[in-house]
């Protein structure tokens, strides 16, 4: 389990990233993504976020989506050279536009869970491979994925990748991995997806890429980098969403300690402390880590004051709106599918709620 590691408006970081990845199904407000594309670019490292948003590509956006991979693989490139976020705005907004799929992302869920082959198909698929890999190849025809996962684990990541993409080839006349990542995960959770719906993924139809507008991008840094006199004040201002109430069934870091709660009123020092922009300004104050107390420690009195004067946040005086906004419970929806249909359903969720009479 990770251990928990709160952002530069201290939510837990592995939320954010599945809010956003929700936010992005559920089609929710440019003005919402774009919160969240400068909240991870304030609190990930520069690799980190930009292969975080190709991750979500890969897992969801792989199949039926000409180019789309590529393109994505390239903004996130520029944005390592230069750190400029409007790079990863335009991967956001244009991943929004795309076709989701959920085998991906289901595959991924499941993966290491070491599971069993439950089922036997007695009409089988037939190849001209290896007979070994039959049970494979139907278990994807058969869009079994609990089988797929136990097929993989059993002959390993690789030798299925590699069996996986020619079979591919064989099957679509197309190399389903050639605009894919290196990560073998992640290649190996797309060519599985696009095999489960390989005539959606060879029918695709190309898109015009949308141009991220920078007035958007500058409205959100505004809000974060205009100062509030009282610090008190600094995180109801900063906050501007909460993050998704219901996620998938991986391991969340909020898991990771006793209480969340605790942690934030207390401890969210420490807890944020390796967050990119966090770990800067403790650094600059001569400020260490203390595993023990759960805190962190300054040289001197004249150190720590002249800090909290600069970036106290006072999660302990917050309202209670605004710290529900990261320690509202969740719900642990443990079928990946139920949890990308429910994403799905947001979209319509989201415009209702925000019609009036």
């Amino acid at each position: 389990m990770e251990t928990l590691r709160l952002s530069e408006n201290l939510y837990p970081v592995d939320e954010i990233y599945y809010t956003l990845l929700r936010s992005l199904l559920g089609k929710l407000s440019t003005r919402e993504i774009t919160y969240w594309i400068c909240e991870l670019a304030r609190t990930d490292t520069v690799d980190g976020v930009a292969d975080g948003l190709v991750y979500i590509a890969c897992i969801v956006y792989s199949v039926g989506n000409p180019g789309l991979i590529e393109y994505v693989r390239k903004k996130a490139a520029r944005y390592k050279q230069d750190h400029d976020e409007i790079h990863l705005l335009a991967i956001a907004q244009n991943i929004r536009c795309g076709s989701p799929n959920p085998h991906g992302h289901a595959l991924l869920c499941i993966l290491d869970l070491e599971l069993d082959i439950t089922k036997v198909y007695k009409k089988t698929i037939e190849h001209s491979l290896d007979r070994k890999w039959t049970g494979l190849f139907t278990c994807i025809q058969n869009k079994d994925m609990h089988g797929v996962s136990a097929y993989i684990t059993h002959f390993g990541y690789e030798e299925s990748l590699e069996v996986l993409t020619e079979w591919g080839k064989q099957v679509t006349g197309q190399d389903l991995s050639e605009d894919l990542p290196p990560d073998i995960t992640l290649r190996l959770a797309s060519v599985v997806a696009r095999m489960f719906d390989y005539e959606a993924h060879i029918a695709g139809k190309r898109r015009l890429r949308i141009a991220p507008k920078q007035k958007e991008l500058e409205e959100i840094r505004q809000i974060y980098n205009t100062d509030s006199e009282k610090y008190w004040n600094r995180l109801a201002r900063l906050r501007l969403y909460k993050t998704a109430d219901f996620v998938g069934p991986k391991t969340w870091m909020r898991y990771s300690v006793k209480s969340l709660y605790q942690a934030s009123l207390y401890s969210w020092e420490y807890y944020c402390y390796d967050s990119k922009l966090w770990t800067e300004r403790f650094q600059q104050f001569g400020a260490v880590k203390d595993h023990n107390s759960l805190s962190v420690k300054f040289p001197g009195d004249d150190e720590l004051e002249a800090f909290y004067e600069l970036y106290c946040r006072d999660f302990d005086e917050q309202s209670k709106c605004v710290q529900d906004m990261s320690l509202h419970p969740i719900e642990k929806i443990i079928c990946p599918y139920q949890w990308y249909n429910r994403s799905m359903e947001n979209t319509l969720t989201e415009e209702i709620s925000t019609m009036s009479i």
